[in-house]
């Protein structure tokens, strides 16, 4: 077993206060964004990576043929692909604080649950005789000896919650 994480716990205050700053943040940046349905997600057009320059150059030729449509100026889709500019800054510091905060919660938890697993094993062995540590561990047992746990499909999509393993007695 490894200890990578644990060594060092935020307080309750922290976290709040990080969790506040964070709330902060994105009323701030409401009045920029919006929140799409997963109907509108899948309907978006998506651009095609190095699509940036193609608007770009677009727009320069429709502004000098004089060409303009009346549901997209020129002027619309350039503050669009601003908007794109300033906020890929954001998402991308958001996406690496995401994956670093889920990369340590899967770590805390392998640790822990690794562990509990090996003392799990080191209580069975010891319970023989001792009434109180078997009643305790009645409820335990029973949640090893049936296997792997799957949640409900609705729960997360794909019908196994993926962390719960008998370990060995």
């Amino acid at each position: 077993m490894h200890n990578m994480v644990g060594h060092h716990i935020p307080t309750l205050a922290e976290v709040k206060k990080d969790v506040k700053t964070l709330t902060g943040i994105r009323a701030k940046l409401a009045k920029s964004t919006v929140k799409l349905t997963s109907e509108d997600r899948r309907r978006a057009v998506k651009m095609r990576t190095g699509g940036e320059e193609v608007v770009r150059i677009i727009m320069g030729l429709a502004e000098r043929t004089g060409l303009s449509l009346t549901k997209a100026s020129v002027e619309d889709v350039r503050r669009d692909m601003t908007l794109v500019e300033r906020l890929k800054p954001v998402l991308e510091e958001v996406e690496e604080l995401r994956s670093i905060l889920a990369d340590t919660i899967l770590e805390a938890e392998s640790e822990a649950w690794a562990a509990t697993q090996t003392y799990y094993s080191s209580l069975v062995r010891m319970q023989s005789g001792d009434g109180h540590l078997e009643s305790a561990l009645a409820p335990v047992i029973d949640f090893f000896s049936t296997g792997r746990r799957f949640s409900k499909p609705e729960e997360n999509g794909n019908g196994t919650n993926g962390n719960d393993q008998t370990p060995p007695a």
